[in-house]
Parts: C-alpha cells; structure tokens; sequence
C-alpha cells in the first residue's frame, strides 16, 4: 500500500509545488485526498513526474476525461477500461483517445464526438479516413471544422463543393477564399497571388463574391 505521508514527500523532492504540498500537509490520509477536487491532477502529476503507473492512484486518475486520456496515452500507452467512462464524457478526450490511443474507430464514443464539430471532423479525417454522414450536420455549421473535412473529402462531394456547409464558410472571409480557391484549383495550388490571371482565376472569384454577398460580408 502507498504511504501518503511518502508519497509526499517523494513529491516534495521531485518539485511539487509548495502550495499543493502545504494543502496535502493538512490532509489526514488518502481518504481526505480523494476527496479533493484537486486529487485527479495532483495524482496525474505523481505518476507522470514522480512514481509510473500507480494503481492505487488510478481510480482517482479516472474520475475526469483529461486525467483518464492522458494517463492512459502518456504512462500506460494502451487502452486504459478504467478511464474509459470518463473519457466518454466529453467529445475532445474521446476523440483524442480514438486517436491516439485506440488508433482505431470507437463506436461508443462517436455519439459524444457527434455532438461537436470540430472533434467530429477530427475524427473523421484522423481515425475513420472516410466521410462520416451521420455528423456532416454538426460539422457543416462550424466553418474551421468544415474546412478542414472538406479539404479531406472533396473528392468524395457531389461537383466537388459542400453546399451545405457554405453558409458558415461564409461567415470568415478567409475561410470562404480558402474553400473557393480549394474548390477551383483543388490541392497545392499555392498562393492565390500566384494564381492571379489564369485561366479559372475568374471562376474563382466569381465564387468568392458568392459566398461573400450570400452572407452580406461585403455590407
């Protein structure tokens, strides 16, 4: 069984900081610990700086999604069940998981990583590598994430534009250039300036002032 009082003082010499160590200084035991709000970063931070993998530590560790995640990538590097429940709380945890440390689909998680479109399209490119339908909706109406799954998938777009997601792509000017020059010139095209004066150069802006006065940015 882990000593509390040895634990603390292994901390104290690894460079705990002093007002963490005062706090625990006043604490009883590992009933008191546990109960702190504190106690999943604090464990976090002994077994990554201090110990290894502790498993008297380890429930604690699991309580919150970014303890569980990291404990599991970083000090076990494999799949962690324990830390799991957590981890599917929240939609950037279990996207990173999937990706990270899964390295593979987690159909458990994808109705929590649906519900965000940044995360979702994350998940999209990054882990399943194909379009995920059920959470175009979601990523559609955040231009960065619809950027980012269109760039990905264009090919796979019926005449190669995502209509659905052009009015919040519309909303950022530069976004809305960097889609229409995607659109037009497809991938590695280089700069726009380099651009200037060629053939579907004039397609190209005619799409911008689409997109721009569809939304009235120009107003």
């Amino acid at each position: 069984m882990l000593n509390f009082h040895d634990a603390i003082e292994r901390a104290r010499q690894a460079g705990a900081c002093q007002h963490a160590l005062e706090r625990l200084a006043a604490m009883k035991g590992w009933e008191d610990f546990a109960r702190s709000s504190h106690a999943p970063d604090w464990a976090l931070w002994y077994v990554t700086e201090v110990a290894g993998r502790t498993p008297e530590l380890e429930p604690i560790i699991a309580r919150t999604p970014r303890t569980a995640y990291t404990y599991a990538r970083f000090v076990l590097e494999d799949r962690w069940p324990m830390g799991e429940p957590a981890i599917l709380r929240d939609a950037e945890t279990a996207s990173l998981y999937a990706c990270h440390v899964l390295r593979d689909r987690w159909p458990e998680a994808e109705p929590v990583i649906a519900t965000s479109a940044r995360e979702a399209s994350n998940y999209a490119c990054y882990v399943l590598k194909r379009r995920w339908p059920e959470a175009e909706p979601v990523i559609a109406r955040n231009a960065y994430a619809a950027i980012e799954y269109f760039e990905h998938f264009r090919n796979f777009f019926t005449g190669q534009r995502w209509l659905e997601a052009e009015p919040a792509i519309a909303s950022y000017p530069e976004v809305a250039e960097e889609y229409a020059q995607y659109v037009v010139f497809g991938p590695g095209s280089g700069p726009i300036d380099d651009l200037v004066g060629t053939e579907k150069f004039q397609e190209y802006e005619t799409l911008v002032d689409f997109l721009w006065d569809t939304k009235g940015i120009n107003a």
